[in-house]
């Protein structure tokens, strides 16, 4: 949270390289190469906002190393607040993130939205059970199924 996704990783500087199908491109270009070696961990209180609609308020701090040969190659860490709404098919979450240590080259966000539905991929059978042959569900899973 705070950085963009992949955008904190060591980096290479390739010059003409090989295509899929055997070509050359001209020229070099910065080339994602990955760690070997990485760390990280968050640090993350959550409270009640309102218990009847299953909202909950977050504060965090986030910490993470990569590198190559060395873990204290690439050392980032944000902060920063959210709401987390459990819904009847998944959790919903809004994050403000502030980059604490923000290095040329690095690409950074404040916002960002986390859903995970999966459980209604997953599991149909399951909610139908839980929920019943209620309205709101059965217009929901056929649009979805």
């Amino acid at each position: 949270r705070g950085y963009d996704s992949r955008s904190i990783t060591p980096r290479e500087n390739i010059c003409n390289p090989k295509t899929s199908n055997g070509g050359t491109i001209i020229g070099c270009k910065m080339v994602e190469t990955g760690g070997k070696i990485s760390f990280n961990n968050s640090f993350e209180l959550s409270f009640p906002i309102i218990n009847r609609f299953k909202m909950r308020g977050v504060i965090f701090y986030d910490y993470g190393m990569i590198g190559n040969d060395n873990i204290n190659d690439f050392k980032r860490s944000s902060t920063g607040i959210g709401i987390e709404w459990i819904t009847p098919i998944g959790p919903v979450q809004l994050f403000y993130a502030k980059a604490l240590d923000y290095k040329e080259g690095d690409k950074t966000n404040n916002f960002e939205l986390v859903e995970d539905f999966s459980r209604i991929w997953l599991k149909p059978n399951s909610l139908l059970k839980r929920y019943g042959k209620n309205r709101w569900f059965n217009q929901l899973s056929y649009l979805i199924f």
